[in-house]
């Protein structure tokens, strides 16, 4: 039974196609077997459209009507729950979106920080960052008391103590406690997020027109969309055992066919990935990959 990843664009296809163009979409998927896979992204980027529910309604049914029961990343997920709708519909659109928002500006820094590519831009944004922090000093210096009161809210979370006021001679102690508390957690999924959002932005501006200030709403919802495209990856990445077709966004494909450098070719899964630009060609696109498997 082929497992395929369709892209969230499949499912709005789907939804929007009159009854016999989706029949015959269906009845393809039936005929070869296909599996779907319904992954927290494809979810959170189905349910965040607050005008949707009647669409999403006959998308459940006719999604429904493929025979093979879907592949979960997140058990809890199921196809029903995209019938909310009223309050409850726009609450859950109104918090994701909110949630976007923070995620633009985390995932910036984080690329600002970790990127290889050594954009025109990346240096104006860090001297920018660090002239913004309270613990940096007007000559470059750092506070360490000030860097302190700045980090002590963080570290707490993870239940780790800063001393008050932090000195200098404190900062390889706390190195020590947090490389310790560090060994408890999985960082390899991160590390893989991290470098899987880096090749979705390798030679994009935005990030660090976000943490200069100068991105503009438009740019941000866009950029929001393109650190979704890299969780779909993760998420793909993630369940490669399993899933044998992975469908990517236009634009993030042909940049996984530009750089030799991508984390899905480092992982060893680019031979999977596809990209179809019409509903139309999903069926043609899943037989050439499955024939050539």
């Amino acid at each position: 039974m082929p497992t395929v990843y369709f892209d969230t664009s499949f499912y709005v296809a789907l939804a929007r196609a009159d009854e016999q163009r989706a029949s015959e979409v269906i009845d393809g998927l039936n005929a070869l077997t296909i599996r779907t896979v319904l992954s927290r992204t494809i979810f959170w980027e189905l349910i965040s459209r607050p005008n949707w529910p009647e669409k999403d309604a006959l998308l459940c049914d006719r999604l429904q009507r493929i025979a093979a029961p879907p592949y979960l990343t997140f058990p809890e997920l199921t196809w029903e729950m995209l019938r909310t709708s009223g309050a409850a519909r726009k609450a859950i659109a109104d918090r994701l979106s909110s949630l976007d928002e923070t995620i633009v500006e985390a995932e910036s820094s984080s690329v600002m920080a970790n990127s290889t590519y050594h954009h025109g831009l990346r240096a104006p944004a860090i001297n920018a960052i660090i002239a913004e922090q309270s613990f940096v000093r007007s000559d470059g210096t750092i506070d360490i008391a000030n860097l302190g009161e700045y980090i002590r809210p963080f570290l707490a979370q993870l239940g780790v103590s800063v001393p008050e006021p932090l000195g200098e001679a404190d900062l390889r102690a706390l190195q020590a406690v947090l490389t310790d508390r560090l060994k408890n957690f999985d960082l390899s999924a991160l590390e893989r997020q991290t470098r899987l959002t880096a090749s979705a932005v390798a030679t994009d501006p935005r990030p660090y027109e976000v943490m200069l200030g100068r991105a503009t709403e438009g740019k941000r919802r866009k950029l929001a969309h393109t650190y979704r495209d890299a969780a779909h990856m993760n998420e793909f990445a993630s369940h490669s055992e399993v899933i044998d077709l992975f469908q990517m966004d236009g634009p993030q494909y042909r940049q996984l066919q530009r750089d030799p450098e991508h984390e899905l070719r480092r992982l060893g899964v680019h031979t999977k990935c596809f990209a179809v630009g019409q509903l139309e060609e999903v069926l043609g696109a899943v037989r050439e990959r499955l024939s050539s498997c």
